[in-house]
């Protein structure tokens, strides 16, 4: 059982009389208030109803609205409102309704924040996803590709699943997509490099000035995004006009990536010109998808060439594993250890619970995966102030990256969403599997939630994978509950919170805060996107043990050969 935690000290931050409905001898009936728990975490009551006609008048927190870590009686008089009788609650025997109560506040803000970041709202082009809602800012005046695609991917997740009021902004979004392929940029235009254009104006004008550029998966995730929607249309009929406008542009991205993937570029966060796991994950899925897509609308094309590449393309990805540490590189800089939240990203953006526990693609439940997360938490457990008072077996706040200086170096948002949501990706492939594994590579990962767990399989009948579950979804809820820790009042998703005061940091009204806040609620209720071909890896040609496990020595030859390849190509 989780220990006792130390009573918190309560305080009102803030008041907003909204009425003076009330026989109390003070005049006031409080209708929103926000209330600060040692110094850190704070709750906005939308109502606070005051009855009865004394100066004096106690309320639990559950009639308040709070959550119950905060349960205690409290009371109101005409100068303060302070916490009597305060509530040694365990978060564990909390959590559910806790967790509960955030997803129901936070789903509407967050899909509202996306659709007021979108179009016209910002004063962009119809489909066009800005940033954030704070365009008067001239350093995130743009919209960025690969921002933008994480919002179309959520939209289009929930297109396939029956919600047909999104396809207008879908329509808009095609045309967004196949604008930004022919605009004339720094990069380049549409046949020397301008496909992988990271950003462009509100209005789809390029951005002239300097910038980390090319992202070389610019043009992987538009095609994605393309390739997902002729899907959903060919299943609703529409063959025609998908091979007629949307294959020709899906084609213009499969070609350049097939030809361009082994060049370096900017990763994720676009701080350092280097090769990276990310970008090499999405080429390949883009590249997979595509050669599908091409096969089904029955249309000519490079077939073996993309096919080819795609299987030196999963290669290529396998080198990036640090065998001895136990975690996936997010990038070769030589200034850094590798460690990135970009990894566990990647990880829930090409989840695909058809491929099961796949390493080779690093599916969210693969021992590299499981092992990649525990290392990435552990690696900032330290590094935060804010988290000095986190027991061991608690999750941490998570940044980009270990070395991180970005405004200061703080937790991001998206990056603890993230890490929930590959735990319940997790959970639910391994319930559909009716197992899990625990190998030599996820041992530790595990080991922290049952520290006498030995290697083998674990059937879902058995009291050990109810035990492992049960905690490991406990342990996901835990990251959530972290954002909700210090999500602003009015669910305003900034990029992070400060390292040191908990108070939001960056860019407020963040689109990708927004998008990975809903992307986690949904893997936790299980919304599984549609399959992309990820188990058609098992035939690319990469040896593997009998144990199924990727040795080393297995595609050493073919994957220096494709070392050498990239090495060429950006010299």
């Amino acid at each position: 059982m989780p220990s006792t935690p130390s009573i918190p000290s309560f305080a009102i931050t803030g008041f907003q009389p909204e009425s003076y409905r009330t026989n109390l001898p003070i005049d006031i009936t409080l209708l929103a208030v926000n209330i600060a728990i040692a110094g850190q975490r704070s709750y906005h009551v939308p109502t606070v109803s005051v009855v009865n006609g004394t100066s004096n008048i106690r309320h639990s927190t559950r009639q308040l609205g709070l959550p119950c870590c905060c349960t205690g009686v409290w009371s109101i008089s005409a100068s303060s409102y302070v916490q009597r009788e305060p509530s040694h609650s365990f978060l564990g025997q909390c959590l559910a309704s806790d967790i509960e109560y955030y997803i129901a506040t936070q789903t509407p803000i967050s899909e509202d924040g996306l659709f007021n970041n979108t179009g016209i709202r910002t004063g962009a082009a119809p489909g066009v996803v800005a940033v954030s809602t704070q365009i008067g800012i001239p350093e995130i005046a743009y919209t960025w590709i690969r921002d933008a695609a994480h919002i179309y991917d959520f939209w289009i997740n929930h297109l396939t699943l029956g919600d047909t009021t999104l396809r207008p902004v879908l329509d808009d979004m095609v045309v967004v997509l196949i604008k930004t392929q022919n605009v004339r940029s720094p990069s380049g235009n549409v046949t020397s490099g301008g496909l992988a254009e990271p950003r462009f104006h509100l209005d789809l004008s390029p951005d002239l000035g300097p910038f980390s550029r090319p992202e070389n998966d610019g043009p992987a995730l538009r095609a994605i995004n393309l390739i997902k929607y002729a899907n959903w249309l060919l299943d609703n009929e529409n063959g025609s006009w998908v091979s007629d406008n949307l294959w020709p542009a899906i084609d213009l991205d499969l070609n350049w990536i097939a030809y361009h993937w082994p060049e370096e570029s900017f990763e994720l966060w676009e701080t350092i010109y280097t090769q990276s796991y990310w970008t090499a994950a999405v080429q390949y899925r883009m590249l997979i998808m595509g050669v599908a897509l091409g096969r089904r609308i029955k249309r000519e094309f490079d077939e073996v060439k993309y096919a080819r590449e795609a299987a030196n393309i999963l290669v290529y990805m396998q080198t990036f594993w640090d065998v001895e540490q136990g975690y996936m590189r997010g990038n070769t800089a030589a200034d850094r250890t590798g460690v990135d939240s970009a990894t566990h990203l990647t990880s829930i953006f090409n989840y695909d619970q058809s491929a099961g526990c796949d390493a080779l693609t690093f599916q969210p439940c693969s021992d590299r995966a499981l092992s990649n997360l525990k290392v990435a938490s552990d690696s900032f457990r330290e590094i935060y102030p804010i988290s000095s008072n986190i027991s061991a077996h608690k999750p941490v706040p998570l940044g980009l990256f270990p070395e991180d200086t970005t405004g200061g170096g703080h937790p991001w948002f998206f990056s603890i969403f993230g890490a929930a949501e590959q735990l319940y990706d997790a959970l639910w492939t391994w319930d559909a599997l009716r197992h899990l594994s625990v190998t030599p590579v996820s041992h530790a990962f595990f080991a922290s939630f049952a520290p006498n767990i030995a290697l083998g399989d674990y059937a879902k009948t058995s009291q050990t994978y109810r035990n492992l579950t049960d905690a490991i979804r406990t342990y996901a809820d835990e990251f959530v509950l972290l954002c909700a820790q210090y999500t602003p009042p009015g669910g305003d998703l900034a990029q992070g919170f400060d390292k040191v005061s908990g108070t939001p940091f960056g860019v407020p009204g963040l689109s990708r805060s927004f998008s990975a806040a809903l992307t986690a609620f949904d893997a936790r209720t299980g919304a599984v996107p549609t399959p992309w071909g990820a188990a058609s890896a098992s035939q690319a040609g990469i040896a593997q043990d009998e144990d199924g496990d990727i040795g080393e020595k297995a595609f050493e030859d073919e994957a220096q050969e494709i070392l050498d390849l990239r090495e060429s190509a950006s010299s």
